[in-house]
């Protein structure tokens, strides 16, 4: 099915995928000595593996020309954490064992969150984060910390089903499903 750009009216998200760059435009922030550094190219300079990401902002456009309204991504961060918390590499499909790394905070973001003040997408532009979906994920293994150490990989990426509400051409609003 070919994508449709609009505003995602559910999404039903059942895994997140390591990738060099994520689709969101946000950068994933290294845990450096219990600080944020919050900056769009990743150092790894940790010996504790934490990455945060922001995987979804909502009334944020990304790179597929989509948003979602702060309900809608509740919803789908719910429904990541009742499938398990999944993650795996470039949308292989494979869950990466959880001695290799796994979700250890999985929230929304409230306003006036201090860890999110002044984050910037892969633009450098500020991006209001209230109603985000934000994630602590903690590499345990060598080979991935090195990977995110080098640059390798500095994005994450949903997986799962959604609808997507777009402007018909003939008239009122039609939804469609999105395979990503």
């Amino acid at each position: 099915m070919p994508h449709i750009p609009g505003q995602y009216t559910d999404l039903d998200i059942e895994y997140l995928s390591i990738v060099p760059k994520g689709a969101n435009n946000m950068p994933i922030v290294l845990k450096e000595d219990g600080a944020f550094e919050i900056q769009t190219v990743c150092k790894y300079q940790d010996l504790e593996g934490e990455l945060t990401t922001l995987v979804y902002v909502p009334n944020y456009t990304d790179k597929h020309q989509n948003w979602a309204t702060p309900q809608v991504i509740k919803k789908a961060m719910q429904s990541f954490a009742k499938k398990g918390n999944k993650i795996d590499f470039r949308h292989d499909g494979k869950q990466i064992s959880s001695d290799k790394m796994y979700v250890f905070s999985n929230f929304q973001v409230q306003k006036n969150d201090e860890r999110f003040a002044n984050w910037k997408d892969n633009d450098g532009k500020i991006v209001d984060t209230t109603g985000s979906w934000a994630t602590i994920i903690k590499i345990e293994d060598e080979q991935i910390k090195k990977a995110y150490a080098d640059g390798t990989y500095a994005g994450i990426s949903m997986g799962g089903h959604g609808k997507v509400a777009k402007e018909a051409p003939t008239s009122g609003m039609v939804s469609d499903i999105l395979d990503y």
